[in-house]
């Protein structure tokens, strides 16, 4: 049975032959999320946003995520959502943002029973990811499932042949439709065929729908009328004779010469089809599963997204710190690039990779006219095992279909800016054992990945077609590329940089005037040098990551500096192409505005200039003339405030409140009468925690022992447990322990061993008053918790013995786990 988008994917065919697209998407229009109590969370997107020129004003911390695997979708919606979806809207971004990438340390999967109490098993199992849920944020805040679970739910998939709908089945075809689906899970043939028949009377949009039918009566004996119906399948876009041929359901037409015929002419004319052009996403925009979308949306519309991806994973089988920084400055590093290699798809036996093998040659088609190397890979005398390219130093791009595989055995290079992934059941499930995550795909080079964060069976619509290669090549950025090749992505967890765009064509842009004079009204001017057959459509001018305004190109652009506090200001003009998908490109410069007296500034860091200690504080100080109250901010995160006292201000903030990486920090001084002032910006770099030193001699084997003590006084021995299982873990459980009864106080420790040096982060759930020592050092003082947050300490170990001790005064019975992650992490402490 090959069932419909609504039960399964169709089988479709990648593009072929589309007019070239160009890249969409671009700093000003993404928001990074920032798990506000996480080191690593702060660190990686610190690097990321300084790389990517990301506004500061687009940077979002949220404080107190439960912990990094699956949360509740209530959960989701109030401690996730609503503080993105409150910080848009305060900051007038609501339609502006496009891209929401979420940094390192945030859960992978959302538990969507609350609001789909019974989803049907197979295929809509009951935990989504978070990239998904927020790119259907609109419709998870609104309770409306209808609109993100199905799996022909995303409008913005570029469809083929057979896929494209002149129009959306309305209820009362819907409801036939489910009535079929929900009969071939009762193996109700004769009742599925009924239904079909009643679909397809008024509704023969789709080729899933013929091709279920066909299935359906050939199951049933109607052997001339299951033929009847699958040609129609053929003429409306099936092409997988591989399904076809070996399909179960087809067995009594197995012999006949019509099916034979078909199967002939399904192998012939395989490539023939084309998917919609790639079009440049827009939040503003609802789509509907046209070409083209409706321009401006209606506010209210579930059918308009935000695109998002996942920067890093860091918790349990993700990637190290380093790797997630790598992966990511790599694929900066190729932006426009126009890289040079080889796409690959693996042909193999096994479902995940016959799942999508149809629509390989068509893709491979399709890249080699757009002048790209693309090749089949399967088994034979040269050493290709049909599971990996093997000694190939040119991967730019591969589809994958197995469930374990080790890259590194392969001998063959992934090439900066590539998107890899492959199609198996625990990609993305990150809290448990079990075939290879996708983050072994980034830690081998990949700028992305995805895979799915709960049991989603051999169903294509779940997993991005092969024809993601083709919109990444044609410009499209690595996050676009993936939401036009899934039609159901509500499991599917994209990792990686979601603003690579290593086959896009820049402008050059430059801000004027040269001389800002005056104050009021100024115009702002941008200088553009489009790329050779690249016309620019319009200019946008942004203010500190506000949209002020946009002109025609050669247009000077009025800027009302009166709309913004005094001082210093980074104007950015954002030339956008022409064409269905609009490159963005940007130049910006900073310039004062001067519509009063009032001034600021920071003059000094307590000496600590260039870098300071993440374990310090930073003394920052200045002046401030006519000003009652200075604030300090790093982007839209207040720092803290200060009185002005004499014309001069200080203000002490802990570097670890900035995170480790480049943060930018910014005065704002206000007083009685007249506009605020903000000071020119300044750079804090803050390094990784000081480095503990191993013992010098080791002790007994490393290993960990819980006592508790109870109400009398009395120590119980509480047993420990380990998580373990996965051949690349860097991040896994350390220690949990579990007590019943009333506890006063539960102590752990011991030693451990650390292979290499490196920045390490304990993960801890536990509810109550906690503190973490490491070799004696207060890593964690003393700490009060509560059981649905997780907390976090940060240090620097060397290679060697380190001992560790954990003091936990629980609100009631003991739970606590701990996780060690960070740079180096490549075993688990060991609890003997």
């Amino acid at each position: 049975m090959r069932a419909s988008p609504f039960v399964a994917a169709v089988v479709v065919f990648a593009c072929i032959a589309a007019p070239a697209a160009l890249a969409g998407g671009g700093p000003e229009t993404t928001l990074v999320v920032v798990n506000g109590d996480s080191p690593v969370s702060k660190r990686v997107a610190n690097d990321w946003v300084a790389r990517r020129r990301i506004p500061l004003s687009h940077v979002v911390e949220i404080a107190g995520v439960p912990h990094l695997r699956v949360i509740d979708i209530e959960t989701f919606r109030t401690k996730l959502w609503a503080p993105i979806q409150a910080f848009m809207a305060e900051h007038g971004l609501s339609d502006r943002i496009d891209l929401i990438e979420w940094s390192a340390d945030f859960p992978y999967g959302v538990d969507f029973a609350a609001d789909e109490p019974k989803p049907k098993d197979p295929p809509y199992t009951r935990y989504a990811s978070l990239t998904a849920m927020t790119y259907f944020a609109r419709a998870v805040e609104a309770k409306e499932t209808t609109k993100w679970l199905p799996l022909d739910s995303n409008r913005y998939y570029r469809r083929s042949a057979g896929e494209v709908e002149t129009r959306a089945p309305n209820d009362v075809e819907r409801a036939a439709i489910d009535e079929a689906e929900t009969a071939i899970q009762k193996k109700d043939y004769a009742g599925a065929a009924e239904a079909y028949r009643r679909v397809l009377s008024t509704y023969g949009e789709m080729h899933g729908h013929f091709y279920n039918y066909a299935c359906c009566l050939a199951r049933t004996g109607q052997v001339d009328e299951a033929l009847v119906a699958l040609e129609k399948a053929v003429r409306v876009g099936f092409s997988d004779a591989d399904l076809a041929r070996k399909d179960a359901d087809l067995e009594s037409l197995r012999e006949q010469p019509r099916f034979l015929a078909l199967l002939r002419s399904m192998e012939a004319g395989g490539a023939t089809a084309d998917v919609q052009p790639a079009h440049g996403f827009r939040s503003r925009s609802s789509w509907s599963g046209a070409t083209d979308p409706v321009d401006v949306g209606a506010p209210d519309s579930l059918d308009r997204y935000y695109l998002s991806t996942m920067l890093a994973y860091t918790g349990e089988w993700g990637n190290s710190v380093p790797e997630a920084l790598r992966a990511l400055g790599t694929s900066i590093a190729t932006d426009g690039g126009n890289p040079d290699g080889t796409f690959y798809f693996l042909v193999n036996g096994d479902v995940r990779a016959t799942t999508r093998k149809a629509r390989f040659a068509p893709t491979v088609t399709a890249l080699e006219a757009r002048g790209r190397k693309a090749l089949l890979l399967e088994k034979d005398d040269s050493g290709q095992t049909g599971v990996l390219p093997i000694g190939k130093d040119d991967v730019l791009g591969g589809v994958l279909g197995v469930s374990d595989f080790d890259w590194a055995g392969s001998k063959s290079r992934i090439l900066p800016g590539a998107i890899v992934e492959h199609l198996t059941s625990f990609g993305a499930v990150f809290g448990a054992p079990g075939q290879t995550k996708c983050t072994a795909l980034i830690r081998a080079g990949a700028a992305g990945s995805s895979g799915t964060v709960n049991e989603p069976y051999a169903l294509e619509a779940k997993f991005p077609v092969p024809a993601i290669h083709v919109h990444y090549v044609d410009g499209c950025s690595l996050a676009e590329s993936f939401f036009q090749s899934v039609w159901g992505p509500y499991q599917l967890l994209v990792i990686g940089d979601g603003l690579a765009r290593p086959f896009a064509t820049f402008a050059k842009v430059t801000v004027g005037p040269d001389k800002w004079t005056g104050p009021g009204t100024v115009m702002v001017t941008a200088a553009i040098e489009p790329a050779k057959d690249r016309p620019i459509a319009r200019v946008e001018l942004w203010v500190d990551g506000t949209f002020v305004a946009e002109a025609r190109p050669g247009d000077d652009i009025p800027l009302d500096t009166t709309k913004f506090d005094d001082g210093a200001h980074i104007v950015r003009a954002v030339a956008v192409e022409a064409g269905r998908i609009e490159t963005r490109s940007f130049g910006e410069s900073t310039f004062p505005f001067a519509n009063g007296t009032r001034r600021v500034s920071i003059d000094g860091m307590g000496g600590l200039r260039p870098s300071t200690a993440y374990e310090s504080s930073v003394a920052f100080a200045g002046r401030a003339t006519e000003s009652t109250e200075v604030a300090l901010f790093a982007g839209a995160r207040l720092l803290g405030k200060t009185r002005v006292s004499g014309g001069t201000w200080k203000l002490p903030v802990l570097a670890s409140r900035l995170g480790v990486g480049t943060s930018v920090v910014h005065a704002r001084a206000t007083g009685a009468k007249g506009p605020a002032s903000v000071s020119s910006a300044v750079s804090v770099i803050v390094d990784v925690p000081t480095l503990r030193k191993a013992m010098k001699s080791a002790g007994a084997k490393p290993g960990f022992v819980a006592t508790a003590k109870t109400g009398e006084g009395k120590p119980v021995a509480i047993p420990l447990g380990n998580l373990g299982g996965g051949t690349f873990a860097p991040i896994r459980d350390a220690i949990t322990a579990k007590a019943k009864g009333v506890v006063e106080q539960l102590v752990v420790e011991g030693e451990f061993d650390v292979a290499e040096a490196g920045a390490y982060q304990f993960l801890v759930n536990a509810g109550g008053t906690i503190a973490l020592y490491v070799d004696g050092w207060a890593a964690l003082s003393e700490t009060k918790i509560a059981r649905d947050r997780q907390t976090y300490a940060y240090a620097s170990l060397a290679a060697g013995r380190h001992v560790l001790k954990i003091v936990l005064e629980p609100d009631g019975a003991p739970d606590l786990t701990v996780l060690l992650g960070g740079d180096r992490v490549t075993a688990p402490l060991e609890s003997k």
